[in-house]
């Protein structure tokens, strides 16, 4: 008991000085949050896409928004059945 005394008054004081210059702190930045879209298609294959050099404009709309994004040039599916797929993306 004579140890205890002097550690809880040590961990009293180091727990109320954090308080302190939490509070004390400034705010954090106000950052944007990141503009993230993901776009998931059941059974569509890239030879057939043009963005990914397919002869023929067949994804218009796909092409466009890959022309500004970020696009993968190779992703595999945890799965070879859409629900659980789906779910582990999230």
């Amino acid at each position: 008991m004579r140890y205890f005394a002097p550690l809880l008054a040590a961990a009293v004081l180091a727990a109320g000085s954090g308080v302190v210059s939490y509070l004390n702190a400034a705010p954090p930045a106000e950052t944007p949050p990141p503009n993230v879209v993901v776009v998931m298609v059941d059974t569509l294959r890239p030879e057939y896409l043009d963005l990914y050099g397919y002869g023929q404009e067949t994804a218009p709309f796909l092409a466009r928004l890959a022309g500004s994004s970020v696009v993968f040039g190779r992703s595999l599916s945890t799965s070879s059945w859409t629900a659980p797929a789906t779910a582990s993306v999230f």
